[in-house]
């Protein structure tokens, strides 16, 4: 038997804790990064590398596996005559300087 809601927070309705939490959690880590450089300046070399590696993840994201691309379709780009030219024309620029 179905029960039927009589009390609390009604459906989608945010938590304020669970928000206030997160608010509190993004402030901290923000405050974190920028003494990132100093934090990782008083550490030893073999360390620093280890949490540069952990840490890359969240700033670059990892490649996907060669097999994930389709390397043999053919991809046609249209390009207009004036994209042509402007491009012809910055590489004459480029050529006298």
């Amino acid at each position: 038997m179905k029960q039927i809601k009589t009390g609390g927070r009604q459906k989608g309705t945010p938590n304020k804790l669970q928000s206030d939490l997160r608010e509190n959690i993004n402030e901290i880590i923000l405050n974190e990064i920028s003494n990132l450089k100093e934090l990782l300046d008083a550490v030893p070399i073999d360390k620093r590398l280890d949490y540069i590696i952990k840490l890359l993840p969240y700033a670059i994201p990892k490649p996907l596996p060669i097999e994930n691309y389709n390397l043999d379709a053919e991809k046609e780009i249209e390009v207009s005559d004036a994209e042509k030219e402007a491009v012809l024309n910055k590489f004459r620029e480029m050529l006298r300087e």
